[in-house]
Parts: C-alpha cells; sequence; structure tokens
C-alpha cells in the first residue's frame, strides 16, 4: 500500500496528490506498454473479471493494447492519500481506482466547494445540477474515510441545486464522512433515462449509456 500525503510537508492540495497517482501510474504503464495508457482503457470502457481473469473490452481496445498483459490490468497498487486537518477548497475529479482518501477526521478534514446550478456560465448557459459537485467519484474500488464533503454555495431557492458529493460506480465505501449541503447534496448514479428539461444532464457523464 502506497502512502501520499497532503498537507504538513506533503502535497499542498488534494487535487495535486490525485493528480501525481493517475500521472505515477500511466507513465510506469507506458514504460512497459507504449501503445496506450491505463486511463485509455478506462475511457473506453474496459470491463473487467478478477476471479475468471476475463476481459472485455470495447471500441476495439484489447487488453494487450493497453497493458501488453491481460493479468497487469489487475495490479493497480492501491493507494491511500492522508489528508491533514485543514479546510480544502476542491473541486475533486476521482477517475482512478483502488485509492483511498484519509482524513485526519470528519470535523477536522474539510473538502468544500460552492458551485450552484444557477450560476450563469461565459456560455450564457447556467451551470445546473451535474456541474457543481464538490467531489466526483466516477470509477470503481473507491474509499473515503474520516472527513467532511461540503457544497457550500448555500439554500437551493437562491443558488439552485448544489451537489457535495456525486458517485457513480462500484464498490465505493464511504466510512465516517459527513455530506453537508443545502439541496440535492448526494447524487448517485447512474442518471435517470431521461432529463426533465433540455439540457438538464449537462456535465461530464450527459452523454454516456444509461446502465438502470
Amino acid at each position: 500500500m502506497k502512502i501520499i500525503k497532503v498537507g504538513e510537508g506533503g502535497f499542498p492540495t488534494i487535487g495535486k496528490a490525485l493528480s501525481h497517482v493517475k500521472e505515477t501510474r500511466e507513465n510506469a504503464y507506458a514504460a512497459g506498454s507504449p501503445t496506450a495508457s491505463p486511463t485509455a482503457c478506462y475511457d473506453q470502457s474496459v470491463v473487467r473479471n478478477k476471479e475468471e481473469s476475463i476481459v472485455h473490452a470495447e471500441n476495439d481496445i484489447s487488453p494487450t493494447a493497453c497493458y501488453g498483459q491481460v493479468e497487469d490490468i489487475h495490479r493497480l497498487a492501491p493507494v491511500e492519500i492522508h489528508i491533514a486537518r485543514g479546510i480544502y477548497h476542491e473541486h475533486l475529479d476521482i477517475t482512478e481506482p483502488y485509492i483511498t482518501l484519509v482524513g485526519a477526521g470528519a470535523d477536522q478534514t474539510v473538502i468544500t466547494g460552492n458551485l450552484g446550478g444557477y450560476e450563469i456560465l461565459k456560455d450564457g448557459l447556467k451551470r445546473g445540477t451535474f456541474r457543481t459537485q464538490t467531489v466526483f467519484v466516477h470509477t470503481h474500488d473507491f474509499t473515503a474515510r474520516d472527513l467532511t464533503i461540503e457544497n457550500a454555495a448555500g439554500p437551493g431557492h437562491i443558488v439552485g441545486q448544489a451537489i457535495a458529493l456525486y458517485a457513480d460506480g462500484d464498490r465505493l465505501c464511504f466510512e465516517n464522512v459527513h455530506l453537508k449541503g443545502f439541496q440535492d447534496t448526494l447524487f448517485t448514479g447512474p442518471l435517470p433515462a431521461k432529463e426533465v428539461e433540455p439540457g438538464g444532464f449537462r456535465g461530464t457523464l450527459e452523454h454516456t449509456p444509461r446502465i438502470n
């Protein structure tokens, strides 16, 4: 188990620590298989079955094209990111598997954002619900422990829906995690089959297949 620290002499932000994990993994796989990175495999919806060592890769991406050896898919070393006490004003996109975020306590380590759905962006459109999340988890085998995830945008009738945690994946675990917000604090995927109003799903997973 690799341990990475944030704060108190470690990485200055959680986002930088997550980027380091992703870059380290991609560099390691590139050294062994220069044709593609593990991220390319995730982006192309590689489906794994550890017990039977069966791999199905959509969009013509084969296991060997991604990793060189099928068994390498199961060798992503787990990483724990230990986050010192403090308030972290960040918006996190977590797309790498086998990562655990460990805070100093739910009342000691706070990840906070302040995006609301009514905000008008530069393109003249509303931000919308699914671009407000403070933490977005879109992977498998992820754990968060002993911390708070918060969206402090404000009351829903003023700022609109404002997600603290958007979780979409398998085997996601949250232990002693406090979720704080005003409206739509937690959203768990997948998205519904159809939006209530046009553009209602605007965001990272807007065009992904619905698996209900």
